[in-house]
């Protein structure tokens, strides 16, 4: 029985990890669709970029989430408050560079690392850092509703925000290409 209460706790849990792995990939289907292989591969290496700044912010949510836990378990909304404004003011700093470190390096670092076909699309880095900023900005709120144990109200939020994604993506990759994929996450990750 507590097994299954457990489980019963967690599952929205799982739920958002799906629902994130779909939110994640939507984009790529619609540029699969509307565009060409290389497009697909142009937009995968955009992406890739940015994935050490997804592993510091969820380094630091993991490392803050028993903080916040703790003064959730002790009502102390004080502390939590500040630490969770904290941790939201470090994910808008971190998203601040890496806008402006795309906007500065972002041409010559993908000639660099991949081709001048990648060089071209550099904008569309600028937009895909500007939609993983914003997921940086606000992802300690999720972190701060699992330190109280909100749960059940994750996968809503998520399977919103996704959809939304996956309408925008329906409107704006076919006309635009690539910047839809990225203006449609920077919408989708608005909502959420």
């Amino acid at each position: 029985a507590r097994q299954r209460a457990l489980v019963a706790r967690v599952l929205p849990l799982g739920f958002v990890t799906a629902i994130g792995s779909l939110q994640t990939n939507i984009p790529r289907y619609f540029v699969d669709a509307h565009g060409t292989r290389t497009d697909v591969g142009v937009f995968g290496n955009l992406s890739y970029l940015l994935v050490a700044g997804n592993l510091v912010v969820a380094a630091i949510a993991n490392a803050v989430l028993p903080r916040l836990a703790r003064h959730a378990a002790d009502r102390a909304w004080g502390p939590f408050t500040r630490t969770l404004r904290t941790m939201i003011l470090i994910g808008m700093g971190l998203a601040a560079v890496a806008v402006v470190a795309c906007l500065l390096l972002g041409e010559p670092v993908l000639r660099l690392l991949y081709s001048e076909h990648e060089a071209a699309n550099a904008d569309v880095l600028v937009w895909m850092a500007a939609a993983a900023g914003l997921v940086w900005s606000y992802v300690f709120l999720g972190t701060a509703l699992d330190a109280m144990r909100q749960f059940t109200i994750q996968p809503w939020i998520h399977g919103a925000s996704t959809a939304v994604i996956a309408g925008a993506c329906a409107l704006l990759v076919p006309g635009h290409g690539l910047r839809g994929a990225a203006w449609s996450m920077l919408i989708g990750y608005g909502v959420e």
